[in-house]
């Protein structure tokens, strides 16, 4: 009889009483399988393998049976079984041994048994590996959840709608997993419903808001016209700038300047936007100025008549001479007054970026072209430039030469935007002037003068502040509109201070465009907002000002204005504690009260503490009237990029295969992908 002293270490209480774990014997001996050999040898019994063979005591074996002694009997009763299975055993453990709380033990293979099962290939069948389909198939993805995966996929990287209908896509799902995917009606019916939610959520989020502030511009692709709106605010708790696209409607016809009125009032109105808009950002189209200085009757606007403002060239039409020449000329009279008053707009900023944009790129041109020091340099040197770029991208051969000659490729600068034209100069210069001549000769194009070298890198000098200007104010999270005025002023002491440094060729460039920006800005170094906004910003705050009798003026501004904002405030806790009676004010002795003496001494007291220790954003938690102007004056921005890369994402998904896409499809796609953090898919 063989001893096996692994069964008696671990069955010493073999007698322990439970409950019926019938149930757990059948469960267990389901999950054996994975542990038993599959097909046992000629000479290794299945037994052997078993999880429960410590239960039993091997009395012989042969080559066909197998006889064992049960340990839990206690008697002489031996059970019989053949050498490939181990059914009887099981059998006599469920009937007879029941409620026995019986302990599984895993078993290793004698590795001689699991050397004849590797090598006899005959009597067993290989092992079949599980693949990711297998997988998938028997975990199927629920219908909603593949409805928000597809919406997902679909609105994420814009794909077009009928990616649902594409066979090769279908069987790619299908062979993943077994769901069902929806056809495009139901899946269409689905995104609606997407889209209803975001927008519901986002009218929620505005509805709480006192201050708010939106960017406008009207963008043209495929001879289609759309007016886009973007919609920014900052949370007064955590004082973070969030952002929301709220348009992107078709607009056919002229884009006139009261047809522009009309639909931003429109799409205010939509989201319940009016008194809450502290100001609307646009480009310096003569349309757009003209509507906000029409209908807008702020006194704080940056709006004003010039006579270089820009004009829209996508408003062309024609109109018929004779209807025009026989309308009647009383009914020409229309009363001005009535004309004002049809639409309500909110006050308007002008784009600092694209003035900015302005001064580097027509004040500049006018003042190179014009000076006779720098006239003839500028020109060539300019000239030598745009060849270089036409060359290098219009001819592979060119542009391979340029990779190999200066070993990078030449960056071509885009005509709309000043800060690529730029970054195309600053590229050009960093090469050597031996570089660069030996690139022209084998391209066979005029070589540059030592002369027109220096005056390009002298260029790149005096215009590098401006650029990195325009970066910054067109930055959207962490920007403000207290930003424009310091970043201003920065400006303009960085190009002064380079004037000593530079030729005769260039030192005049210096003062040009100080002059240039004092004259573009005039009226925001002007305007009262743009100074509260820059002060209630704890990154400047009074740093900007260089004279002293403007940092004493302005802060006398920022305590008056955070008086008129206290007033309010102090008087309601008033009421709510003393209940005092009204002031008449017909009183001849009107005079201030001790309390009203009292909160404007808290006031200077909380602007000398908020200019001196205030740091980060995060500190105006500590300032409450200070971070109640921050909310007032810092909520807008100082460009109106945000729409211009709502209109990038636009040109991706009203790509030239998707011309057909109706318009109100096209904006609900776009606002979906440009709210992406409102879905709830």
């Amino acid at each position: 009889m063989e001893n096996d002293s692994d069964s008696n270490s671990d069955s010493s209480n073999p007698g322990m009483m439970v409950e019926d774990n019938s149930t757990q014997l059948v469960r267990d001996f389901d999950s054996a399988s994975s542990t038993e050999v599959a097909k046992a040898g000629p000479r290794v019994a299945t037994f052997h393998g078993w999880m429960y063979k410590h239960y039993f005591h091997v009395v012989s074996e042969d080559s066909k049976n197998l006889r064992v002694r049960c340990i839990l009997c206690g008697g002489g009763k031996t059970l019989s079984s053949a050498r490939n299975t181990t059914s009887n055993f099981k059998k006599h453990l469920t009937a007879i041994h029941k409620n026995v709380k019986l302990v599984a033990k895993e078993v290793d293979k004698p590795e001689t048994e699991k050397r004849r099962q590797r090598s006899d290939t005959d009597d067993s069948e290989p092992k079949r590996q599980c693949t990711l389909p297998d997988v998938l198939a028997r975990n199927s993805i629920p219908a909603q959840k593949m409805r928000s995966l597809l919406s997902e996929y679909i609105i994420e990287d814009m794909q077009p709608l009928s990616t649902v209908e594409s066979p090769s896509f279908r069987k790619l799902i299908n062979n993943i997993c077994s769901t069902q995917i929806p056809d495009r009606k139901s899946f269409t019916l689905h995104l609606d419903k997407v889209y209803d939610l975001m927008l519901s959520k986002i009218k929620q989020i505005l509805e709480k808001l006192d201050v708010v502030c939106t960017t406008v511009d009207v963008w043209t692709a495929h001879h289609r016209s759309y007016l886009g709106m973007t919609v920014h605010w900052i949370d007064p708790q955590m004082l973070k700038r969030h952002k929301a696209a709220i348009a992107c409607t078709r607009m056919t016809g002229r884009h006139t300047y009261d047809v522009l009125a009309c639909k931003i009032e429109q799409i205010h109105t939509s989201y319940s936007l009016a008194g809450k808009v502290c100001a609307t950002i646009t480009d310096n189209g003569s349309n757009f100025v003209k509507a906000f200085t029409v209908f807008s009757d702020s006194a704080n606007c940056t709006t004003e008549e010039r006579e270089d403002v820009e004009e829209e060239g996508d408003d062309v039409a024609f109109e018929n001479v004779d209807e025009l020449l026989s309308v009647d000329p009383e009914e020409t009279n229309i009363d001005d007054d009535l004309t004002q008053v049809q639409y309500d707009l909110p006050p308007h900023y002008r784009c600092a970026a694209h003035t900015l944009n302005l001064v580097a790129s027509k004040d500049v041109d006018k003042f190179l072209s014009s000076s006779t020091t720098s006239k003839t340099v500028y020109r060539n040197s300019f000239a030598k430039s745009s060849a270089l770029w036409n060359k290098a991208s219009r001819s592979t051969v060119a542009s391979d030469t340029v990779q190999e000659v200066t070993k990078r490729k030449l960056i071509v600068p885009t005509a709309t935007r000043w800060n690529s034209y730029y970054d195309a100069i600053v590229r050009v210069t960093e090469n050597s002037l031996v570089e660069l001549n030996e690139l022209c000769t084998k391209l066979k194009l005029r070589c540059f003068s030592e002369r027109e070298f220096k005056f390009l890198k002298e260029y790149c000098v005096v215009l590098k502040p401006l650029s990195r200007g325009l970066d910054i104010l067109q930055g959207e999270d962490n920007c403000f509109f207290g930003t424009v005025l310091p970043t201003l002023e920065a400006i303009i002491k960085k190009v002064v201070a380079l004037r000593p440094d530079l030729s005769s060729m260039t030192i005049g460039l210096a003062g040009a465009v100080e002059d240039a920006i004092r004259d573009r800005f005039q009226k925001v170094f002007q305007n009262d907002n743009a100074i509260i906004a820059a002060i209630t910003l704890p990154k400047f705050k009074l740093k900007w000002v260089e004279s002293q009798s403007k940092k004493d003026l302005y802060k006398q501004m920022l305590i008056q204005e955070m008086r008129s904002h206290a007033t309010d405030e102090v008087v309601v806790v008033q009421k709510s504690q003393d209940q005092p009676t009204k002031k008449n004010k017909d009183d001849f002795y009107d005079f201030k009260s001790d309390e009203e003496s009292e909160s404007q001494s808290n006031v200077e007291i909380e602007a000398n503490d908020y200019l001196n220790n205030a740091k980060t954003i995060e500190s105006l938690h500590r300032y409450p009237v200070v971070k109640r102007l921050f909310l007032l004056y810092n909520t807008a921005l100082p460009s109106s990029a945000p729409v211009e890369r709502l209109f990038s994402l636009g040109g991706l998904v009203l790509t030239p295969k998707r011309n057909r896409l109706i318009d109100d499809r096209f904006e609900k796609l776009l606002l979906m992908r440009y709210n992406k953090d409102f879905l709830h898919i």
